[in-house]
């Protein structure tokens, strides 16, 4: 059988135990929000930093060849010879290591470059893509998809823009880029296990994608997808993650919160069984002991609480009892102290006493009453017996006192045959 401390410990263990895990779940709740929402927040911001930085050099190299073109179209028509635009090309591409060429091509396929020595006799500017886009896209800046150099190993894009008329032919302006750097950044990044990171061209095709790349695989993970837009190409970089990669820092709280909760819960234990011990279940032990001595017949023994709780009202109530008992044991025996000093009036006082307590009195005083009056009976009969009175009355007794009857009637029969002889 539990004891009533067992009882109230594990009542206080299980009231922790539901706080504790409702606050926790709510706690959990509204902190796998926030720290997700941040977490989301910061892979956007590094997807839009990420596309920025390729959007900002992409934009400086269109920026470069917009200078030029605009430096071309104001050129005096009689100095701009194709030797003069090969030698200006030339001179562009100084301190840009990222400019593989700059060449102009012309609607009657003829064709200047800045630095290529290449033969270019067989090639025909106006059947290339960089051409014909920027020929539909007068006075834009175009960018093509991505492509591998055929003179070189890397990998390219061109930017072209219409510059108007040479000698009554079209001139378009082009300008090849390596973007090997971007394919190398985004293929060596340090990802997540089950991340992965792509550029993606303005039909589909990629740019670049991860070494370690999932996409397109259907493994069952559910991942958060990041994009970022490159305004100046219309390319776009996308970022996958795993949900688990930025749920983690949740689940490393959840699991320090779980821990501290459990030193609390410990603690609150702790704390539980010492307040327990000291504040209910000592006086309780003080209230078993006070019953124990009372059915033991021991009532002089000290016990008060001046506690101002339930507990301390209990020790009051059973201190009453037991000065009650005691008052009634006084009174016994003083009376009897009186009656055997020879005061056969001696009685309990059962006006201090209420209820069974006064039942208990006046039965005692009752019985030494029957008593007292058996004696006066007896002494008024023996005091007839010895006035000559031989017939003085003496009452028949019930039960074993019939007993005293019969002996007073044997002692009356013997007076009286005594007499008559």
């Amino acid at each position: 059988m539990k004891s009533i401390k067992q009882k109230m410990i594990i009542g206080v263990l299980l009231i922790c135990v539901v706080g504790i895990g409702i606050n926790t779940a709510v706690a959990y709740d509204i902190a796998r929000t926030m720290i997700y929402e941040e977490a989301v927040d910061g892979k956007q911001k590094f997807v839009n930093a990420e596309s920025a930085d390729i959007d900002g050099w992409i934009a400086e190299n269109k920026a470069v060849l917009d200078t030029l073109a605009r430096t071309f179209e104001t050129l005096p028509s009689d100095t701009r010879d194709r030797d003069a635009l090969r030698r200006l090309f030339a001179f562009q591409t100084q301190g840009h290591g990222q400019i593989k060429d700059i060449y102009a091509g012309f609607s009657d396929d003829m064709s200047v470059f800045g630095l290529s020595t290449t033969d270019r006799s067989s090639y025909y500017p106006t059947t290339r893509p960089w051409y014909i886009q920027a020929m539909e896209h007068k006075g834009q800046i175009i960018v093509t998809g991505p492509y591998e150099s055929a003179t070189t190993t890397g990998t390219l894009v061109t930017i072209a823009r219409y510059a108007g008329q040479q000698d009554g032919y079209d001139c378009v302006l082009g300008l090849d880029i390596y973007i090997s750097a971007i394919a190398d950044a985004v293929t060596d990044m340090a990802l997540a296990d089950g991340a992965y990171v792509y550029i993606a061209g303005v039909n589909g095709e990629i740019i670049a994608e991860s070494a370690a790349s999932a996409r397109g695989v259907r493994d069952g993970v559910k991942r958060e997808v990041f994009i970022g837009d490159i305004p100046s190409t219309r390319w776009t970089y996308v970022y996958a993650v795993p949900e688990k990669v930025i749920t983690a820092p949740v689940h490393k709280l959840l699991a320090g919160v779980l821990l501290i909760l459990s030193v609390v819960v410990f603690v609150v234990c702790v704390f539980a069984w010492q307040f327990i011990t000291r504040i209910i279940v000592a006086p309780l032990r003080a209230v078993s002991s006070a019953s124990d001595k009372i059915a033991d017949g021991i009532i002089d023994f000290p016990l008060q609480s001046n506690s101002r709780d339930e507990i301390g009202a209990l020790i009051r109530d059973f201190a009453r009892v037991q000065e009650t008992i005691r008052s009634l044991i006084k009174g016994i025996n003083g009376m009897s102290l009186a009656q055997k000093a020879g005061d056969l009036e001696a009685r309990i006082d059962d006006s201090v006493f209420v209820g069974a307590y006064k039942e208990v009195a006046d039965g005692v005083n009752g019985m030494t009453g029957e008593l007292v009056e058996l004696i006066d009976k007896t002494r008024s009969c023996l005091d007839g017996f010895a006035n000559g009175d031989l017939d003085a009355p003496f009452p028949s007794l019930p039960g074993k006192q019939a007993r005293l009857t019969q002996s007073i009637e044997s002692f009356r029969k013997n007076l009286f045959y005594r007499e008559v002889e």
